[in-house]
Order: C-alpha cells, then sequence, then structure tokens
C-alpha cells in the first residue's frame, strides 16, 4: 500500500518484463541457425533470464509482446541473406530475413527487428537465433541496444 494524496492505494505486483543483451561481438557461422547468447541482463524484475543457458523462461502465464534485435559487423557480400528469429519451446514464432545487396566491406548492416504478441504458459522459453549466408563466420555486434532481446507480459491470465 500507498499514499497517493488522501487515500491509500494498494499497489499491484510488477507484470512480467525483461531486457538482456549481448554484451560482446559474437561469431556466427554462415548457412547456420545460431543461438544469440543474451548474456547481460539490463532489468529482470522476475529474474526470468537465464543468461548461462542464453533464454527467457516465463514465471507467468500471460500475453507477452516479444521484441529482437540484432545487428552484423560488416557482411562485405554482395546479395547476402541475414535473419534473425524468435523462438517459443524450440518452435519459430517469428522472422526477420534481409537480403542485402550492394554493402560494402566495411559498412555495418542495419539493426534488424523481429518481434511478435503471444501467449506464454508458466516455463515456455523464448530463445532469439541468427543465420547469415556470406559463406565465413561474420560477428554479430554486441552491447545495449545492438543485440537484445526484450519482453514485456500486457496481460496476465
Amino acid at each position: 500500500m500507498y499514499a497517493s494524496g488522501s487515500k491509500a492505494v494498494s499497489a499491484a505486483a510488477p507484470l512480467a518484463r525483461g531486457r538482456a543483451y549481448r554484451a560482446e561481438v559474437q561469431s556466427m557461422p554462415s548457412g547456420a541457425w545460431t543461438k544469440i547468447q543474451i548474456d547481460t541482463i539490463e532489468y529482470d524484475p522476475l529474474e526470468d533470464f537465464d543468461t548461462d543457458n542464453y533464454k527467457y523462461v516465463c514465471s507467468v502465464a500471460g500475453y507477452y509482446c516479444i521484441l529482437a534485435g540484432g545487428s552484423f559487423e560488416a557482411l562485405g557480400v554482395n546479395e547476402t541473406v541475414a535473419a534473425f528469429k524468435l523462438q517459443k519451446n524450440s518452435t519459430r514464432l517469428q522472422q526477420s530475413e534481409v537480403l542485402y545487396n550492394n554493402i560494402g566491406a566495411s559498412v555495418v548492416a542495419p539493426c534488424m527487428l523481429v518481434g511478435c504478441f503471444t501467449h506464454l504458459d508458466i516455463d515456455d522459453e523464448v530463445t532469439f537465433y541468427g543465420t547469415q549466408a556470406t559463406g565465413g563466420s561474420k560477428n554479430v555486434i554486441g552491447g545495449v541496444g545492438r543485440t537484445f532481446l526484450s519482453i514485456e507480459c500486457t496481460k496476465e491470465d
């Protein structure tokens, strides 16, 4: 309870939410879906992010807005496909794919976003994957706002 003006207001428990990101660059092989190693928590009041296994584990059943973003360092190859996807319990929820054409060797690929609304049950897992098709390994950029997974419960069951 807290006071708001002249009356007491009951404070509701916070909805499940959190944001975590990849702190450093992560090497990604060509042609294979690779789990993004989300290893740094920005905020996570219910401690649902598992940074040892790079996933979000739901503790409150409900409807969630999930947004993830990733950027590659210079891809340096014309007509290169790069993609990111969200998964729930090893099943694809949403995917974002871009064909980069005439991107220079030193140009950082723009941040790609992938997002969705979905229902999560307790213990459902959300993971974030990326892939690229340059023929060699490329780096996903790390740092706040560069490669991240953000999740918020909009309505509890």
